[in-house]
């Protein structure tokens, strides 16, 4: 993914969201199937390490 967006000439930034669990209690609450709901968060290092794959390619990365 990060070499495809280092090739994007328009591209000013990359934000590396974390994914979480937050609506988790809400889908219960309303009935619906929720398929991500045994997924993990990714550790704060993962995510620093995915940003910096971004980094290393020229990338502004936040």
């Amino acid at each position: 993914m990060a070499d495809i967006c280092a090739g994007l000439r328009s591209l000013e930034r990359v934000e590396v969201l974390r994914f979480h669990q937050m609506g988790l209690a809400k889908y219960h609450e309303l009935g619906i199937p929720y398929s991500l709901e045994h997924a993990e968060p990714p550790t704060a290092e993962l995510a620093e390490r995915v940003r910096e794959q971004f980094r290393s390619r020229g990338l502004t990365v936040f």
